[in-house]
């Protein structure tokens, strides 16, 4: 039951049907961090930051400590309303957390900033990362793109060969918007 409970939260959540991930969530005999980041994960696909935000205080508030997933989920939806503040505050929970060296967090930090516009804190991230996936060069140069320094967005793809990365078909594309 428990396992069926979370796996239907879980799968109505990553279909967009959150009013049924919601009910179902609600119906568990007891909620999880398996049941909460599927219900967060739900919200963040959809752009929902405050309805993610208030579900991670109600995690908190039932004792249960936000992982790795969650915290991927969460900035992602802070990231999708330019929620500055919150995804600060996420931020410095993943540094108290010491979750900041785990790749997909760190992917995730770089692709927050960038999208809020904080291209320089987006490269500081993007620097202090052990490993420096197509995952993180994508999300750092679509940043310098999306704002405009097109020199930074073609620097991006000579940088990443340089190290070795093989460009993907985003990467290119906003390298061929930048030359235009």
């Amino acid at each position: 039951d428990y396992i069926m409970g979370n796996s239907l939260v879980d799968m109505y959540a990553r279909c967009g049907y959150l009013a049924e991930a919601e009910y179902g969530f609600y119906k568990l005999s007891e909620q999880d961090i398996i049941s909460y980041s599927a219900l967060i994960a739900g919200y963040a696909e959809l752009g929902l930051c405050d309805e993610a935000l208030n579900s991670l205080g109600s995690m908190r508030s039932d004792g249960i400590i936000p992982d790795e997933i969650t915290f991927v989920s969460i900035l992602k939806a802070c990231g999708s309303v330019q929620d500055i503040d919150s995804g600060l505050q996420i931020h410095a929970e993943i540094i108290k957390e010491e979750f900041e060296r785990d790749i997909f967090i760190g992917n995730k930090l770089v692709d927050f900033y960038a999208k809020c516009g904080m291209l320089d804190k987006a490269r500081q991230v993007f620097q202090s990362l052990s490993v420096r996936d197509i995952v993180a060069w994508s999300a750092l140069q679509s940043g310098y793109y999306e704002y405009g320094f097109d020199e930074e967005t073609l620097n991006c793809l000579e940088q990443m060969q340089l190290e070795g990365v093989s460009p993907d078909v985003v990467i290119y594309v906003c390298s061929l918007k930048a030359c235009g």
